[in-house]
């Protein structure tokens, strides 16, 4: 009776500070993570736009705090979007958008977000590069996302005017089943031809990774090399891409 009684105790206290935990990391992340992230990108952003004619935005995938130099399935395909674009005769750089800081407090803290398609996150890029297109009606913005990155994008562009979606182009990679792609014409979103799981909605290999792996779920399809996506996207960039 007296080790039942201590078990309780500890469950009580267990579940207290898991959520007492929750509520300070998602305080953290609405009141201080949100304001400061989106100021100090725009100025990132601002300065590439004044020194460039083509700015990249990249949004890496999963909890979307992997470093550009770090991100090894989607890196390399955006330095050749870049590459390809430089060869278009026009001066690019590459600008990451981190959607939360890399530590469990601050991921345990963008929960809502991820579950709300970045709901706050977008709306606030979306104001962003709003002003900025103001600013410089010359500069052209390409938006990137790779699977929740590309949902993220898919968000952002849909709540931009009809007027910025002129300036602003996207291109998705694994876009998430649950999430319909933009209706923009600017936007291109790309799913191996419906073979990707995650896009198409395999829900057999997507428990299958889950279980095989649930912290880091690796999805067998749902990686992309260069010379898979190099003609769509050459084509949409030389397409879009209006100076």
């Amino acid at each position: 009776l007296e080790l039942r009684k201590i078990m309780k105790r500890k469950l009580k206290f267990i579940i207290f500070s898991l959520v007492f935990f929750s509520i300070a990391s998602w305080l953290w992340f609405e009141l201080c993570f949100l304001e400061g992230n989106a100021l100090t990108f725009w100025q990132e952003l601002v300065k590439a736009g004044e020194e460039n004619e083509v700015v990249i935005i990249f949004n890496p995938g999963g909890w979307g705090t992997t470093p550009f130099d770090e991100a090894l399935d989607f890196a390399p395909i955006v330095e050749n979007i870049k590459s390809t674009i430089e060869n278009f005769g026009y001066k690019t750089a590459v600008v990451p958008y981190f959607r939360t800081k890399n530590n469990f407090f601050a991921k345990i803290g963008s929960v809502n977000e991820f579950f709300t398609s970045f709901h706050s996150q977008s709306k606030k890029m979306a104001q962003n590069l709003e002003g900025l297109i103001k600013e410089d009606e010359n500069l052209d913005i390409l938006m990137v996302g790779l699977s929740s990155g590309a949902t993220f994008v898919n968000e952002t562009v849909d709540k931009l005017s009809e007027d910025a979606k002129e300036s602003v182009l996207a291109i998705g990679m694994g876009l998430p089943f649950w999430n319909k792609s933009t209706n923009s014409p600017n936007a291109l979103f790309l799913d191996k031809q419906g073979k990707d799981p995650l896009s198409s909605g395999n829900i057999p290999m997507l428990i299958f990774a889950l279980i095989k792996s649930p912290f880091h779920p690796k999805i067998e399809g749902h990686f992309y090399f260069w010379e898979d996506v190099e003609d769509e996207i050459t084509v949409f960039c030389q397409k879009n891409i209006k100076r």
